[in-house]
């Protein structure tokens, strides 16, 4: 999907709370990894603001672990 793994943290967080929809887009729009893709800028946004204004993610370079096919 990506081309490279999210670190062991990142990983684990989606496992414990990532289909919490629930809990995780109360406010704000929680990505699930089925919807994560690199944007023209190389980021991955993981965490949208309900009005647009603002969203986290972290850049491609910065996933630890490339995915060799």
């Amino acid at each position: 999907m990506l081309g490279r793994r999210f670190p062991p943290a990142t990983r684990a967080a989606y496992a414990l709370f990532g289909r919490r929809l629930d809990l995780m887009s109360r406010q704000d729009d929680f990505r699930p990894p089925t919807s994560l893709f690199v944007d023209d800028e190389e980021i991955v946004t993981l965490r949208g603001e309900n009005q647009g204004v603002i969203e986290w993610g972290v850049r491609i370079l910065d996933l630890v672990t490339p995915i060799l096919r």
